[in-house]
């Protein structure tokens, strides 16, 4: 029977991937293809399917989505307890502690770009469809011109009104 291995494949925004992989140099590359981010493996060990499913058991409180755990102490443990891959690739609490900053850092930035692109568009959708979006209210565009246009009428038939009053003769 071939070896099996469970492996710790960490992205740069600082996420834990725990899975099995008969060679996990491979699955490394295969993850790689799917991501942006650069990935590195920072941990593996001998084991089985079961054994990938127990050590998501127990790491069940930092998962973040599916066989992805968040960068956290109690993660870095076990994986160092296990690890079989070179000491330099352990990592120490304060690598975790600044990955975490960095992963919130940059969420935080992409969260404030989405939100800004977001203004952006309601703001070309609004002029598109011929509406100003204001934070109190959405005034149409066309009725504030047809405004502004009746009141100039109403300035120049007040005009006209005072000028047939002291005699001018308008045609």
């Amino acid at each position: 029977m071939a070896e099996s291995f469970i492996y710790a494949i960490q992205s740069s925004s600082g996420f834990i991937k725990i899975g099995f992989s008969k060679n996990p140099n491979d699955r490394l590359k295969d993850l790689q293809i799917g991501t942006w981010d650069h990935l590195q493996i920072i941990g593996f060990w001998h084991g089985k399917k079961s054994d990938e499913a127990k050590a998501h058991l127990e790491l069940q409180n930092f998962r973040h989505r599916g066989e992805w755990f968040y960068p956290s102490y109690e993660v870095s443990e076990y994986i160092r307890l296990r690890n079989q891959a070179a000491p330099s690739r352990y990592l120490i609490p304060e690598q975790i502690e600044k990955q975490r900053n960095i992963y919130l850092n940059n969420k935080s930035m992409f969260l404030k770009a989405w939100t800004i692109a977001a203004l952006i568009c309601g703001f070309f959708i609004g002029m598109q469809y011929g509406f100003w979006i204001d934070d109190k209210i959405q005034k149409p565009y066309k009725d504030h011109n047809r405004i502004r246009l009746q009141e100039t009428e109403k300035e120049n038939h007040q005009l006209k009104l005072f000028l047939m009053k002291e005699g001018y003769q308008l045609k």
